[in-house]
């Protein structure tokens, strides 16, 4: 895998709309996913990391500087999905308690076939 691309999949993630919660978790996911392959090509096969003596120390900087950046956008992310999702929830509480006549509980599960 190509370092350069893993450095340019980190820019796209970070260069985003802030507004769409579900882009960025798809460009994070691209990401991960191309960070994956990278460092399971860059294992040796007792698990440890091989030498990357081809790779310019420069571009790894890089690469640990987008993937840092990358670490804080990942935790607002994760605190503006649980933050929705408590607000969905609450919505959904509101309006059980306005029908009145079903159920007390909002689930948030499917239910089961069988």
């Amino acid at each position: 895998m190509n370092i350069d691309a893993l450095i340019e999949a980190a820019d796209n993630a970070l260069r985003q709309d802030p507004a769409d919660v579900k882009t960025k978790i798809e460009k994070i996911e691209l990401y991960s996913s191309l960070f994956a392959k990278w460092q399971e090509a860059n294992l040796t096969q007792k698990g440890q990391a091989a030498p990357m003596v081809e790779v310019d120390p420069e571009t790894l900087k890089t690469l640990l500087s987008k993937h840092n950046e990358l670490m804080k956008v990942i935790e607002t992310v994760k605190a503006e999905s649980r933050d929705e999702l408590a607000e969905l929830k609450k919505k959904g509480e509101a309006i059980v308690a306005y029908s009145d006549d079903r159920s007390k509980k909002v689930s948030t599960v499917k239910p089961s076939k069988g």
